[in-house]
């Protein structure tokens, strides 16, 4: 029994590397970033290295290294894919940013607010600048705070943005 477990952990045998990678594939369950799997991956390689009696340890661990980062490289971009990160939709405020909408009631300045009509629905709103913004003027949502905008007039937008 004690030879077995020496043979276990004896990296010249690659069952240490085989445990390792078992290991560290298994606690990959526990989350989707597939980080512990790459290396997971990259020990049970160095373990089929190990079984031909290639290398020294210091040249297993290099093959260790250099499969694990190999394999981390290539799972990043399919764990964004898992997990949706690459794809984030805007929802609620963040959609709201940038889109146009009309003054439907005069926005006096910071004091004194105006509405704005923004896809069917009526809006609260200021100004950015503190500058008066009449109906019928095609303004910007720049910021949005609770239930209330801050716009600013889109010839405004365009000659900043030029």
């Amino acid at each position: 029994m004690a030879d077995l477990f020496s043979q276990l952990l004896d990296y010249e045998f690659g069952y240490f590397w085989v445990l390792v990678g078992m290991v560290l594939i298994i606690l990959e369950s526990l989350g989707a970033a597939l980080a512990l799997a790459s290396i997971g991956v990259g020990a049970l390689l160095t373990a089929v290295v190990a079984f031909f009696g290639l290398l020294s340890l210091s040249g297993l661990l290099v093959v260790f290294v250099v499969a694990s980062l190999v394999m981390f490289g290539v799972s990043r971009p399919v764990a964004h894919r898992l997990t949706g990160e690459g794809n984030k939709v805007k929802t609620n405020t963040e959609a709201m940013l940038e889109r146009t909408g009309v003054v439907i009631r005069p926005i006096g300045g910071k004091t004194e607010p105006g509405y704005v009509k923004l896809a069917g629905d009526e809006w609260r709103a200021f100004p950015l600048n503190d500058m008066a913004i009449p109906s019928g003027i095609q303004v910007v949502i720049r910021k949005v705070e609770g239930n209330t905008l801050t716009v600013e007039p889109c010839s405004t937008a365009k000659e900043e943005n030029a």
